[in-house]
């Protein structure tokens, strides 16, 4: 083959591969950005530790933005046999920097027999969604006395 013929193909390969690493490494990039946190869960806590049957539970959650955006707040717990008996969700506006969102929920009846949830210690769970997707969450714990 001729070497003009050679060197055109080196040029034309070493274009094409330049031209793919650099599409692939803006694909990388956005990809990071897509899954970097953009919202975080600075506090998660109850208004006390330990509540007795059927007792009102303030939740309070404070969380960063980078943007205004409206995202859903999922909160559920005591979940003995796999099914909470605290479960809510509301859609929340919130804007760039920190926003606190609130719950007020009951506990459950709570006995050391049957027909209750047993005493003892249970996880509360707070999810931020964004569509069905969930782009932070956290657990805290509260003890249930009879």
């Amino acid at each position: 083959m001729d070497k003009k013929i050679l060197l055109g193909i080196a040029v034309a390969f070493l274009i094409i591969l330049l031209l793919v690493i650099s599409l692939s490494t803006e694909f990388f990039e956005i990809a990071n950005n897509v899954t970097e946190k953009d919202i975080e869960i600075i506090e998660f806590r109850t208004d006390k530790d330990t509540y007795s049957s059927r007792e009102n539970v303030e939740i309070s959650i404070k969380i960063t933005s980078s943007e205004d955006r409206q995202v859903t707040a999922k909160i559920k717990g005591i979940q003995p046999l796999n099914r909470p008996h605290i479960e809510s969700s509301k859609k929340v506006d919130i804007g760039e920097g920190e926003n606190k969102i609130n719950f007020n929920e009951k506990t459950p009846y709570c006995t050391s027999g049957c027909g209750g949830v047993s005493p003892g210690e249970y996880n509360l769970d707070i999810e931020i969604l964004d569509g069905e997707e969930i782009i932070v969450n956290s657990t805290t714990t509260i003890n249930l006395v009879s």
